[in-house]
């Protein structure tokens, strides 16, 4: 999937999306254009959710 989509799905901006990549908390399946895997999105996304809930009142 594209930077922008993987952005909507995961709920983030763009932005963070590269920020992510760069601290390496999400691995990118192809470099140019950057492109990413469903399967590590769906779980980046669960993981993003319990961060939501644990640490937004």
């Amino acid at each position: 999937m594209s930077g922008a989509e993987a952005a909507s799905i995961l709920e983030i901006s763009t932005a963070r999306l590269g920020q992510l990549v760069k601290d390496g908390k999400l691995i990118v399946a192809k470099e140019q254009p950057k492109m990413f895997l469903k399967s590590m999105l769906l779980e980046k996304k669960d993981e993003l959710e319990l961060l939501r809930k644990k640490y937004r009142p």
